[in-house]
């Protein structure tokens, strides 16, 4: 029987990255600038200066609320292994014409334990 878990909720964990400074990662040609709480934006770089269009991947919108009662009945039953947050009203994809959104999942070290 797995020991119930009483420490800090994921929201707490989760808000020393909410003062913290974006995170950024080159990939390629693009670099992704994720910003806790707020952005996501896609550009690329040439001797660390933008170059082009910088497109936004979305705005904060909101996450995943582990105090509903879905939240905790998920929580308990163990089938989300992430947190999430959800960006959405990003910059215009051409291919579809429609806002571009994105989802972050918050995952903990395999074999880390709850």
């Amino acid at each position: 029987d797995p020991r119930p878990y009483n420490g800090s909720g994921v929201a707490e964990l989760l808000r020393p990255m909410g003062t913290a400074p974006c995170l950024l990662k080159t990939k390629d040609w693009w670099t992704y600038e994720f910003c806790y709480g707020r952005h996501i934006q896609q550009y690329h770089l040439e001797e660390s200066e933008i170059k082009g269009d910088v497109l936004v991947l979305g705005y904060y919108q909101a996450a995943f609320d582990w105090g509903d009662e879905t939240g905790k009945a998920s929580k308990q039953q163990q089938l989300r292994r992430y947190h999430s947050q959800s960006y959405v009203n990003g910059s215009r994809c051409d291919l579809t014409g429609r806002a571009r959104e994105a989802e972050v999942r918050f995952l903990c070290e395999e074999g880390a334990g709850d």
